[in-house]
């Protein structure tokens, strides 16, 4: 076999010998982990070698070392049975409960490519912790929720008496209905990083959550939709014509604009609101307060789809044009003429468009967010597979 292509999660080069490897035109090396000593990091610059690594550790030749790889979020408990000398990776967020020491002890070493939650209490371990994204500790004694957390009847009912929460991200009150007095009662204390509730209840919330908890106050009367929504007769009719949109709000493209405005009284929106070329002046009337107008040309929506293929014959029967929104891979046909796809194309939120050279720059032109644009042609290694041996394991050993 001329070729060497290692496909692993853990690489350990530190004891190859370069005998094993010189007779080989070229060596590739694709692994989340490549384990390397002083010695061997010689070896490899010596070889024909391609490097895919997502991360490279230099450690003793001789140090035995248990290396675990997690794509995805790990949790360190209290109660985890860690091998000394242990490396561990976390392509994710890392979350390490209260009372975890002697687990991080364990380890010789913790590499996260995301985020790290931990206890205040175990805050000297970050030493240990080489961290890509962003750290936050939480105080000792909380119980940690979920992310995101929507406070409503039952959790009123079920918080414990003197419970103490945690919440890393948004605390949600979308009904002005809830009861807090009933968790003041409870002396319930909740430590989170925001809070958006009904205007009415700001002065009882203050017995409830931390001082440097960011406030966003929902105006009396109005109706609080968190998250992001579509503007449609549907939605005006089950919450009312004042509405405040804690998200992104896309007016339903088929909607007459016209008759929608007559029904709102109050609207706004912290995030963008999308309408058609069509809606917009009708739309702007309402005396809406929003974060940003994204206007898109009006046409035949394709959406939510893995694939689409845009030929001559779909503009023919698309007078008023197309849009393509979140598609997987969007492919034009190399007959469509690039006028025709400046005119009446609009490209969002999308994979990848598959097109001719000639037909680049004006996809280029009507896209926005899209991740690759081009003709399709990869590069084939399959001569060089057919004469290559391929090691496809979780640990490899040179």
């Amino acid at each position: 076999m001329k070729n060497l292509i290692i496909n692993s999660g853990v690489c350990d080069a530190r004891g190859m010998q370069e005998e094993a490897y010189k007779d080989y035109e070229s060596i590739i090396i694709n692994t989340e982990i490549l384990l390397v000593g002083e010695r061997s990091r010689a070896i490899l610059a010596r070889l024909p070698i391609i490097q895919n690594c997502g991360l490279t550790v230099e450690l003793d030749d001789v140090e035995d070392v248990e290396a675990m790889v997690v794509n995805g979020d790990f949790e360190i408990t209290a109660s985890m049975q860690v091998q000394e000398n242990s490396l561990l990776v976390v392509n994710g967020r890392l979350k390490v409960e209260a009372g975890a020491e002697e687990a991080l002890k364990a380890y010789k070493k913790i590499i996260v490519a995301g985020s790290l939650q931990i206890p205040k209490s175990l805050s000297g371990f970050l030493n240990r912790i080489q961290i890509d994204g962003a750290t936050e500790m939480y105080p000792d004694g909380y119980t940690v929720l979920e992310d995101t957390l929507t406070i409503d009847r039952l959790f009123t009912l079920r918080a414990e008496q003197g419970g103490r929460y945690y919440v890393s991200g948004e605390t949600v009150i979308c009904d002005d209905a809830v009861n807090l007095k009933k968790l003041i009662e409870k002396q319930v204390r909740i430590v989170t990083p925001k809070l958006i509730l009904p205007e009415s209840m700001v002065e009882d919330s203050t017995a409830v959550f931390d001082l440097q908890t960011e406030y966003v106050t929902v105006p009396e009367g109005m109706k609080l939709i968190y998250g992001d929504a579509e503007l449609d007769t549907f939605l005006l009719q089950k919450y009312g014509g004042s509405l405040f949109v804690y998200g992104d709000l896309t007016v339903d493209r088929t909607a007459d604009m016209a008759v929608l405005a007559e029904k709102i009284d109050r609207l706004e929106v912290l995030g963008t609101v999308t309408v058609t070329e069509t809606q917009k002046e009708d739309f702007l009337k309402t005396g809406a307060e929003f974060g940003k107008l994204k206007v898109i040309k009006s046409g035949r929506l394709l959406a939510d789809k893995l694939r689409v293929k845009i030929d001559q014959t779909l503009f023919d029967r698309c007078p008023e044009g197309i849009v393509v929104c979140e598609v997987l891979k969007v492919i034009i046909d190399s007959a469509v003429n690039p006028e025709d796809i400046l005119e009446r194309l609009t490209i969002c939120d999308c994979g990848s468009v598959v097109c001719g050279p000639e037909q680049e720059s004006a996809v280029a032109a009507v896209s926005e967010n899209v991740g690759r644009i081009g003709s399709g042609e990869e590069l084939h290694l399959l001569d060089k597979i057919k004469s290559s041996k391929v090691a496809n394991v979780e640990n490899y050993v040179m």
